[in-house]
């Protein structure tokens, strides 16, 4: 080992990390997404006060899905 033994870890060009990460962060975001909007709508049904909650809660959770799936889809290509 040369250089005192520490070796820089190896990075792609432009110093960004594997795209791979980018991918893993965005599905956790959007998994997180998907439980919260279920919760909010879950609430909003069982507290007959808080029903616009639940209409808002379903109309996220259809659209944090489509979008999740529109991304997962373009990232294949």
């Amino acid at each position: 080992m040369r250089g005192g033994g520490w070796v820089s870890p190896v990075r792609p060009a432009g110093g960004h990390p594997h795209p791979s990460a980018t991918v893993d962060q965005m599905t956790t975001l959007i998994i997180v997404l998907l439980v919260l909007w279920a919760v909010f709508a879950v609430i909003g049904f069982v507290v007959e006060g808080l029903l616009w909650l639940a209409f808002i809660g379903l109309v996220l959770l259809a659209a944090t899905a489509a979008w999740g799936w529109i991304k997962r889809r373009t990232n294949r290509s």
